[in-house]
């Protein structure tokens, strides 16, 4: 909430915020909404069950886990849910009266390998596809973070076009 507070002092929109970190205590949800914060991300039932009791009519981005190999802080083991589990939240969040927005991920903070957003791109077209079998058409995909700053050290950075190449693929 410290930086929600922080983004609309520096001018930014409630409406161009994501509150990505997705466990939250319920007070922060409820204060963030009152902020005009309208997009959470989820990792978990409980919290979608959260979102739609403190911030209802929220819109919702369901964290899929990845594997975080190639980055100097990998967040696979902290954050994140299984395929099954994601297109079981956005169901959730859809029967609740949420908005299921999308899928956001991590590939892990420093990722040194470009091509580590492939196989979460590929997994967040499934969970559109299966959804969108069900009526439920969401449309956001939130790549996260990870792209490496240049820091000296062993591990090469690549060139930012490397990973807007792959990405793009």
């Amino acid at each position: 909430l410290v930086e929600v507070r922080a983004a609309l002092a520096a001018g930014a929109s409630a409406d161009e915020l994501v509150y990505s970190n997705p466990v939250k205590r319920a007070d922060h949800i409820r204060d963030a909404a009152y902020l005009g914060v309208r997009l959470f991300a989820v990792d978990s039932l409980p919290e979608v069950s959260k979102i739609a009791g403190q911030a209802p009519g929220a819109a919702v981005l369901a964290r899929i886990r990845t594997s975080g190999a190639g980055s100097d802080y990998p967040l696979s083991r902290k954050f994140g849910a299984s395929t099954a589990e994601t297109v079981a939240m956005l169901r959730t969040a859809d029967a609740l009266g949420l908005v299921a927005a999308g899928v956001s991920f991590h590939v892990g903070s420093q990722q040194h390998d470009p091509l580590a957003w492939g196989p979460p791109i590929a997994t967040a077209a499934q969970i559109f596809d299966e959804l969108a079998d069900l009526g439920i058409r969401p449309d956001i995909l939130d790549l996260g973070g990870g792209f490496p700053a240049g820091h000296e050290g062993p591990t090469p950075t690549p060139p930012l076009r490397a990973y807007a190449d792959a990405i793009e693929d």
